[in-house]
């Protein structure tokens, strides 16, 4: 017997259009699709297998096809029964195919959203910095014009030449004697290029004297695009010409102007109290510089020169008025400010607190920080745009990454008032080796911003209380050579300073639970830190690099005898 046909050619063309147009429009796997048309071919080809005449099967087979109804309808029914009558698994591969196309076309649709999105910038910063650090003064108070006027008539120092590395190199003269502590140290073409341009800066210095001794200083910053990052800092030379008027100092000193040589520290130290509150890290660290000059030439001074117990008092007194009122905690609100400027250029901002990363944004802040988020090759330019589109794909929303800032800055507030030691105690360390060493990967990623842009923040309170120990230990030496002036001996122990007056309270050592060390000698005292190591190492100075130095790793913060 021949082979029944699975092709529909030989029906009449009326079956073979219908059996074709149910099979197109059943839209489903091609091997269905033919067992299908397999079936139906058979139906048509007996039910006509007993009809002799041309017109008949054509009667016959339009009969059939007005049983069967629409065929649109007929496919779409014949594919919901394949459907329901497949194999579990088979359901499951085809829904998790479906799942993955959706999620797909939704990833598409966010990252063109995330690319074509741009934040909506609410709060100028750069306002908020110039209201926060402005104090309700008159403006003949301010010392920022007499600082400006300073920078303006600053003299770059002249160029001298120096041996580096069997190379000869001219460097400027303040490089050149930068680890030099006293004027016996200098050379003689030293001495006299200090000397000249100490006389061509005596405009600057006259205004930077000036300005010290204003009572505030602010200024109206400005920043390229309101961007707080582009914050034009008006720092110039000021730390220079700290510097500078303290070589004038010792010079003056070495000659035996001692009064006026202790007028220039203080005016250094002044300004350092000038920059300090509400402002930027950098500044605050610039201001604990400059009273770090003024507190370490004055105590090069004390051991170098012979100083009247009337110079002595006076000059504790004034120091100790300075430093009674003077600001070491650090000040973090200008940093808040700064992240928060950060977030709202490269997130979305929904109006409820959240929104999401935008390349856009983060293109911009790659130019202001110098990273690789931007190329203008071609190439360049797909790569970086990738980098941008995949961190903003896995960062976390507006609202958890602003939340990790200020719980990280809550947390740095709280611990720049505690002590080294009480840190220590605390477990300090420990928490923050586990956030920054123990966080997973995943977790960085996600958070990428804050852990690109968190500053150390731990480390700027840890100087601001060394800075402090540090003006506390200047007042305790010269404390000390007073009252040996008065009474031809030295203290037994620094208690003998706050009954007699000269001291209001015990210096603390930041680094124990115990006041500065003080031990006496016959002709001599020691007066110190026990330093990094939290360990008493009986006096003995650290070193760095070879060199002593007071905050080495190892070893005691020595303040006097000044080494």
């Amino acid at each position: 017997m021949a082979k029944r046909s699975n092709e529909p050619e030989h029906l009449p063309a009326v079956a073979a259009e219908y059996i074709e147009l149910i099979i197109r429009k059943m839209r489903y796997r091609l091997k269905v699709r033919q067992e299908v048309k397999a079936e139906l071919v058979g139906h048509f080809a007996d039910a006509l297998k007993d009809c002799q005449a041309q017109e008949e099967r054509q009667t016959k087979a339009q009969e059939l096809i007005d049983e069967f109804g629409d065929g649109r309808l007929l496919a779409k029914l014949i594919r919901r029964g394949k459907k329901r009558c497949r194999p579990l698994w088979r359901t499951m591969v085809a829904r998790s195919f479906q799942a993955v196309g959706i999620l797909f076309g939704l990833l598409v649709c966010y990252c063109v959203y995330i690319s074509f999105a741009q934040p909506k910038i609410r709060v100028n910063y750069t306002d908020e910095v110039n209201r926060l650090a402005r104090p309700v003064a008159d403006e003949d108070l301010n010392a920022a014009v007499l600082y400006e006027k300073a920078i303006e008539a600053y003299v770059e120092p002249p160029k001298i030449e120096r041996k580096v590395r069997q190379r000869t190199k001219k460097m400027d003269l303040l490089e050149a004697i930068g680890n030099k502590k006293w004027i016996a140290d200098l050379t003689n073409e030293e001495i006299d290029l200090l000397e000249q341009w100490i006389a061509d800066s005596t405009k600057a210095i006259g205004f930077f004297e000036k300005a010290s001794e204003k009572p505030y200083c602010w200024w109206e910053r400005k920043a390229k695009d309101d961007v707080l990052l582009m914050l034009d800092m008006p720092l110039g030379h000021i730390r220079d010409l700290g510097r500078l008027i303290c070589w004038r100092a010792k010079l003056k000193a070495n000659e035996g102007q001692i009064e006026g040589a202790f007028d220039d520290l203080l005016s250094c130290y002044r300004t350092g109290r000038h920059l300090v509150g509400p402002r930027t890290i950098i500044e605050q660290l610039v201001g604990m510089a400059m009273r770090r000059l003024a507190v370490g030439n004055a105590l090069t001074v004390l051991s170098k020169c012979r100083v009247e117990e009337q110079v002595l008092e006076n000059y504790c007194r004034r120091l100790r008025e300075l430093a009674g009122d003077d600001i070491f905690t650090v000040d973090f609100q200008t940093e808040k400010f700064l992240y928060r400027d950060i977030v709202q250029r490269c997130y979305t901002d929904d109006g409820r607190g959240s929104g999401h990363m935008v390349t856009g944004g983060l293109r911009e802040l790659g130019g202001v920080l110098g990273m690789n988020f931007y190329s203008e090759e071609a190439m360049g330019k797909v790569v970086s745009y990738g980098a941008r589109l995949g961190m903003a794909l896995v960062s976390a929303d507006r609202g958890r990454i602003v939340a990790k800032f200020e719980e990280a800055y809550k947390r740095h507030e709280a611990w720049a008032k505690m002590t080294p030691w009480e840190q220590r105690v605390g477990g300090v360390d420990e928490w923050e080796h586990k956030e920054f060493e123990e966080t997973s990967f995943l977790e960085q990623v996600r958070y990428s911003l804050y852990y690109m842009l968190m500053p150390a923040l731990r480390r700027v309170g840890e100087i601001s209380h060394r800075n402090r120990t540090e003006v506390e230990c200047l007042m305790t030496v010269m404390a000390v050579l007073w009252y040996h002036k008065e009474t031809q001996r030295y203290p037994e122990n620094l208690s003998e300073l706050v009954e007699a007056g000269l001291l209001k309270k015990l210096p603390m050592d930041p680094y124990s639970d115990k006041p500065l060390v003080y031990r006496r000698t016959d002709d001599r005292f020691t007066l110190y830190s026990v330093g990094l190591n939290f360990e008493d190492d009986g006096g003995k100075m650290g070193t760095k690099n070879g060199k002593p130095n007071k905050w080495a790793d190892e070893g005691d913060a020595v303040f006097w005898p000044v080494q």
